[in-house]
């Protein structure tokens, strides 16, 4: 659902229709995530400069957007690794069973994390409204 809207932004937004093929590409193949919202992120960056001043505060909200999103993804990242070491500096070095829970859980939650960030990206995109060119 939210593939569509943001394939729809896409449709409707200013990018030139190499661009808007790319994308479309890129989502069929790997789907939404961190790279795509970077390419384009950069794609409408380079638009807005061309296309003058209410672009280019597009793309800064855009980037704005981005930038919170990757500072919580950071903190809460931290707060991961953090408990990780705080985990494994109390357990006994020879306790390897607990030792490899410990590690399946911090590569679980640290996939969580990845999804959470992949979805809120989605959500970011599907809420921008584009100009048409």
């Amino acid at each position: 659902m939210e593939d569509h809207k943001i394939k729809k932004l896409i449709e409707q937004s200013f990018l030139s229709s190499e661009q808007k093929r790319f994308l479309f590409q890129y989502i069929e193949l790997k789907r939404v995530d961190m790279k795509f919202f970077d390419i384009f992120s950069t794609y409408l960056m380079e638009t807005a400069k061309k296309n003058g001043p209410s672009y280019e505060k597009l793309a800064d909200k855009i980037q704005n957007l981005q930038k919170e999103l990757d500072e919580r993804a950071t903190l809460e990242k931290k707060r991961i690794e953090d408990r990780l070491e705080q985990e494994l500096s109390s357990i006994d070095q020879l306790d390897l069973k607990t030792r490899r829970r410990i590690w399946e859980e911090y590569y679980d939650t640290l996939d969580e994390l990845g999804e959470r960030y992949d979805k809120k990206l989605k959500e970011i995109l599907s809420k921008i409204e584009l100009p048409a060119v």
